[in-house]
């Protein structure tokens, strides 16, 4: 193993407006656009080319990401999201978060998710997000909701941090070298989707990209795609073991001196699903 990497200085803070703004479009985000289903909201905190990847779907333009937000709003009457973890480094940040309401249907679900945002320094212009939505079906078919983690009491008071290029070269590394898929030392240290402490390997990963990675202090945001063949946890049949897929996930962890990493992820397990059960 190697020595452990000091952490390399912080930069400069962006301006401070700049560090305001990226902090109140998070908060008009989610207190003005989800929670109260104003799509007015939209086109004053996001540019008209504001770009949406959720779920393997991409979102190009207010124009497409408005219309099928509100049609997921709708069947979800009343839904709110409530924070746990707010990151900023000034003009790219993150939001991990629960939503939970009432579906049309009848049941309450409440699931996590993890949304990676950047801006121009006024509107936002793009965002990655992954939602647990395993989680949400399996709690819609029960009739029994999961709970409700404590939300953090002041999110909008959160000072933006400059990035780490230590913390991020640690991550990387621990990406590219498969650190997701390796389930021994790391069960105890990183909270997968609705809160297990430890996950069943879905793939046989061959191949890890990382995507997306930015950082505010010590604390890491990553998206990552991992590619191999189907090896369990989603329930399908013994046929479809070893059929190769790939797998999104997004992370906001921490990487201390020891190199030991904690922190959560949030996998898009019911697109993996659903491409594995194409013919």
């Amino acid at each position: 193993m190697s020595d452990p990497v000091d952490l390399a200085p912080e930069l400069a803070l962006p301006p401070a407006d700049l560090q305001t703004d990226s902090i109140e479009l998070m908060r008009r985000f989610c207190a003005d656009w989800l929670n109260k289903a104003n799509a007015d909201v939209c086109r004053q905190i996001m540019s008209a080319e504001y770009r949406v990847e959720i779920g393997g779907i991409v979102l190009s333009g207010l124009a497409e990401y408005v219309p099928a937000t509100l049609q997921q709003l709708r069947q979800f009457p009343g839904l709110e999201i409530v924070v746990h973890e707010v990151i900023s480094n000034g003009n790219q940040m993150a939001l991990r978060f629960t939503e939970h309401g009432g579906s049309t249907q009848g049941n309450y679900a409440a699931w996590v998710g993890i949304a990676l945002f950047w801006s121009d320094g006024s509107v936002l212009v793009r965002n990655v997000t992954e939602e647990d939505y395993t989680s949400r079906r399996r709690q819609l078919g029960s009739g029994v909701p999961d709970a409700l983690s404590d939300a953090l009491l002041e999110p909008w008071v959160t000072e933006p941090r400059a990035p780490n290029a230590g913390a991020e070269t640690r991550v990387r590394d621990w990406l590219e070298a498969g650190g997701l898929s390796v389930r021994d030392a790391q069960e105890s240290r990183l909270t997968w989707d609705e809160g297990a402490a430890a996950s069943v390997p879905i793939l046989n990963v061959t191949s890890t990209i990382v995507l997306d990675l930015f950082s505010a202090g010590e604390t890491v945001v990553f998206r990552v795609v991992e590619s191999g063949g189907y090896h369990d946890g989603l329930d399908l049949p013994d046929q479809l073991l070893g059929k190769s897929g790939s797998l999104s996930s997004v992370g906001i962890v921490r990487a201390d001196r020891t190199n030991a990493i904690t922190g959560h992820v949030v996998r898009d397990r019911a697109g993996l699903r659903r491409a594995l059960s194409r013919a």
